[in-house]
């Protein structure tokens, strides 16, 4: 869905609630189809992490940089899982990255 004047697409999916994620009393990693993202910012109920991502032709050249975003909000009742990307294009070009490769996203919780 195109979001306002930005440019931005987003995707928006409610997930089942989490019980215990506490930001604030644990640190945690994130993966995204099990490939650690490093740039993650832990809140007391949230996770934002943005995925620089390439994508190339079949030919194997660059057609396109993206920085793709997600937000994983824990509530009391559900998870509300949102990815952004800027640009219709690259838009396009995550969704066939995530047809083809699927979309995991795991967040674990680093034991003391």
């Amino acid at each position: 869905d195109l979001y306002d004047d930005t440019n931005t697409y987003v995707f928006e999916q409610n997930l089942l609630k989490v019980e215990d994620f506490n930001g604030l009393e644990n640190q945690y990693l994130v993966f995204f189809n099990d490939k650690l993202i490093t740039d993650t910012q832990i809140t007391a109920g949230a996770v934002y992490s943005t995925i620089a991502m390439d994508f190339y032709n079949i030919s194997g050249t660059l057609i396109s940089k993206a920085n793709v975003n997600l937000s994983l909000k824990f509530f009391s009742d559900k998870t509300n899982l949102t990815v952004s990307v800027q640009g219709q294009q690259n838009a396009k070009l995550f969704e066939q990255y995530a047809k083809a490769n699927g979309f995991r996203l795991k967040v674990e919780k680093l034991e003391a």
